[in-house]
C-alpha cells in the first residue's frame, strides 16, 4: 500500500482582532488567492491519481480544503480530530484511505509535529505550504519526504 498523504496548512485568515472566535476566522482575500495558488501547483504533481481530501473542522481550514477541491475536481471532508492533532486518527485515516493521495488541510503546530514524528524533518509548515509524504505498508514505520512547497515560491496569479 504506497500512499501519498499531503499536509496543508490553511492560507491567510481573519486575524483575532477581526474575528474573536478562532474557530469561526474565515479567509481573507489573499488566502483565497493563495488557497487556489496551491491547488494549481500540486495538480500537474498528482496527475489523474484519485484524492481523498480531509479538513479540520475550523472555517479557514475548511475554506482552504474547499478551494482546493474544486480546483482539483475532488470534495473535501470536515472532520474533528485534524484540529485537536490526534496522531491514532491520522494513522487510523492514512491506513483506512482508498485512494492514491490523502490530502489534510490543517493547522500548526500540528502539522510540523506529525510531519517531523514521521520523517524526522523539522519543516516549518508556514500559512499555505504544503509538504507531501510517502508511506509504505506499515505508517507507523514512517514516511519519506517527497516534496515541500512554499506558496510564496509559486509564480501564478489567480
Amino acid at each position: 500500500m504506497d500512499k501519498t498523504v499531503i499536509f496543508i496548512r490553511h492560507t491567510e485568515a481573519q486575524t483575532i482582532a477581526e474575528e474573536s472566535d478562532d474557530k469561526l476566522r474565515k479567509l481573507t482575500e489573499k488566502g483565497k488567492i493563495d488557497a487556489k495558488k496551491i491547488a494549481r501547483s500540486i495538480r500537474p504533481i498528482l496527475k489523474k491519481d484519485s484524492i481523498t481530501i480531509l479538513s479540520s473542522s475550523l472555517i479557514r481550514a475548511m475554506e482552504t480544503a474547499n478551494l482546493i477541491a474544486k480546483k482539483l475536481d475532488s470534495v473535501a471532508i470536515e472532520t474533528d480530530w485534524i484540529a485537536g492533532g490526534s496522531m491514532g486518527k491520522l494513522q487510523d485515516a492514512i491506513l483506512a484511505c482508498t485512494t492514491e493521495v490523502l490530502i489534510i488541510v490543517g493547522h500548526e503546530p500540528t502539522l510540523s509535529q506529525w510531519i517531523e514524528s514521521f520523517t524526522h524533518a523539522k519543516l516549518p509548515m508556514k500559512k499555505g505550504t504544503a509538504c507531501a509524504l510517502k508511506f509504505g505498508e506499515d505508517v507507523a514505520e514512517g514516511a519519506d519526504l517527497l516534496w515541500y512547497i512554499d506558496k510564496n515560491a509559486l509564480p501564478w496569479n489567480e
